[in-house]
């Protein structure tokens, strides 16, 4: 049962099994959320900050559930893109050209893991499939803070 319910969460209730680019997918589909979360609720500060903070919770809890302290990231565990994606949307105004860019910039740090991101994947467990996604979305929330301030 627990290892069931972290194969649910860690892929997002399916999407990290789809068979062309898992992670994308996921990334879409946490920025597809965040975007309609803002039209049923107060879409404050503090709420964007609970929101992190539970999918960030979900995601070390599901993915040790699933795979304990093992050093693989199975491709469909996506709950570290989505964790990442939110990151990258934290604060950003809720307009199309501000999640897109979002998402743009952060599936780029995601992918190529520029300023030390790769060497946090190598890190084991729960730890090292997440925290290498949470830097990308920080990484990807600064340069969009500076371009909706400079540029949006």
């Amino acid at each position: 049962m627990k290892r069931n319910l972290g194969r649910i969460f860690t892929s997002m209730f399916g999407l990290g099994f789809s068979p062309v680019a898992p992670g994308t997918l996921g990334a879409l589909g946490a920025v597809l959320l965040w975007y309609g979360l803002s039209g049923f609720m107060t879409f404050s500060l503090l709420n964007q900050v609970l929101l992190v903070a539970g999918v960030l919770a979900l995601g070390f809890a599901s993915i040790r559930a699933l795979i304990g302290n093992a050093e693989e990231d199975p491709s469909e565990v996506v709950i570290d893109e989505w964790a990442g994606m939110w990151i990258s949307c934290l604060f950003l105004p809720i307009k199309p050209g501000a999640m897109i860019g979002a998402f743009i910039l952060f599936r780029v740090f995601d992918i190529w893991k520029p300023l030390g991101i790769r060497k946090l994947e190598k890190w084991k467990g729960a730890a090292g499939i997440m925290m290498d996604d949470v830097a990308a979305g920080i990484g990807a929330n600064v340069l969009m803070q500076i371009a909706v301030r400079t540029i949006i």
